[in-house]
C-alpha cells in the first residue's frame, strides 16, 4: 500500500504507477475519452511526465494509480465508482475485478459528445463499456447497505460547493461499504484549507484510516499554477469489521476515536493543529518547534 499523502511528482516514476497509467491510457484511446493534452501543458507546467504522454487529466495519473494500488483488487470483488463521470477508471476496475462487478454513480448523464469532458456519463460510452451505471447522487446513493468491497469517488468533493451534499454524501459512501471493505478518496485539499479538512472525512464517514495519514506539504508541489493554494491528496479509509449500520444519520456509533495514530511531521499553517486537533480525539497536541510527533489515542 502507498501512504494516504498529497501527490508527488517522483510518484509518476514508481513502476507499479508506470504500469497502470500505461493499461490507464489505452484505455481512453478505446473508447473515445477527451484528450486533455492541451490542458495538461498549461497545468502541470514543469512536468515533463505528464506533457510528454497522457491524454487523460493529468492529475488523475496520480490519483488512479494510487487509488487502484491502496485498493489491492482482486477478481470478484464489488467495486462502486462515485461520481464516475466518462472515465477510463471504471472499465479499468471492471478489467481487473469482472465486468459484472463494478457499478458507476452519477447524477449526470449526456449525450453522445465530450464537451463536459469527464463530467457526467455518456450514453455512448455506457453502451460501449458494458458496465452498469446509475443515475444517483451521491447524497442519495442508490445501493443497498454492506454492498460493495471497494468504493471510490476520484476527485469529486472538491466540486461541490454545498457541504451538507459532500456530507450526506460521505455517510451514504460509508453505509454501501461493506464491514472490512475501503473507501478511496482523492480530492484538492490545502492544509489552510477550512471548507473540508481530513477531521470532516473521519467524523462523516465514522470510517478509520486504513494506512499512514502523511500530511506533509510536498516540497515539490504535484499541481504547480499559482492561482492555486491546494494540490491533490489521496486518503484510505476501512470499515470496522464484525459490525453492521443500518442507521448512517448516527455516525456517531462508529467512534471517531477509532482513528488510531495520525502523523503530521511539520506545522505550516494554523489550521493544520485544528486537523491534528480533529483526528486526535480533540487532545490539544504539544507543538515542539515545528515538529509534530506522533500521538497514539
Amino acid at each position: 500500500m502507498i501512504d494516504s499523502k498529497y501527490a508527488e511528482i517522483s510518484d509518476l516514476s514508481d513502476a507499479r504507477f508506470v504500469e497502470i497509467n500505461k493499461a490507464i491510457e489505452a484505455l481512453n484511446l478505446k473508447y473515445n475519452l477527451p484528450d486533455h493534452a492541451t490542458l495538461n501543458k498549461a497545468r502541470f507546467l514543469d512536468n515533463p511526465i505528464i506533457n510528454a504522454s497522457g491524454t487523460f487529466y493529468g492529475a488523475r495519473m496520480w490519483e488512479y494509480p494510487f487509488a487502484i494500488i491502496n485498493a489491492e483488487l482482486k477478481e470478484g470483488m464489488t467495486c462502486a465508482d462515485i461520481g464516475c463521470g466518462s472515465t477510463p477508471f471504471t472499465p479499468y476496475l471492471a478489467s481487473v475485478t469482472g465486468q459484472n462487478t463494478v457499478t458507476g454513480f452519477d447524477n449526470d448523464f449526456l449525450e453522445n459528445d465530450n464537451t463536459h469532458f469527464a463530467f457526467g456519463v455518456r450514453k455512448e460510452f455506457i453502451k460501449d463499456t458494458g458496465i452498469q451505471f446509475k443515475f444517483s447522487g451521491m447524497e442519495k446513493i442508490d445501493a443497498q447497505d454492506n454492498s460493495f468491497d471497494r468504493v471510490f469517488c476520484i476527485s469529486v468533493l472538491e466540486h461541490i460547493d454545498n457541504p451538507a451534499i459532500w456530507q450526506k454524501g460521505l455517510k451514504e459512501m460509508a453505509r454501501i461499504l461493506k464491514p472490512d471493505g475501503r473507501l478511496i478518496l482523492t480530492f484538492d485539499f490545502a492544509l489552510s484549507n477550512k471548507y473540508l479538512s481530513i477531521g470532516d472525512v473521519l467524523n462523516y464517514t465514522g470510517l478509520i484510516p486504513c494506512n499512514f495519514i502523511n500530511m506533509n506539504w510536498p516540497t515539490d508541489r504535484f499541481v504547480k499554477v499559482e492561482s492555486l493554494s491546494m494540490d491533490v491528496f489521496g486518503l484510505v479509509l476501512q470499515k470496522p469489521s464484525g459490525t453492521v449500520y443500518t442507521d448512517h444519520s448516527k455516525m456517531k456509533s462508529i467512534p471517531r476515536e477509532r482513528a488510531l495514530t495520525v502523523y503530521v511531521p511539520e506545522v505550516t499553517y494554523p489550521h493544520e493543529l485544528q486537523i491534528a486537533k480533529d483526528i486526535n480525539r480533540g487532545k490539544l497536541l504539544t507543538v515542539s518547534k515545528i515538529v509534530l510527533n506522533r500521538y497514539k489515542k
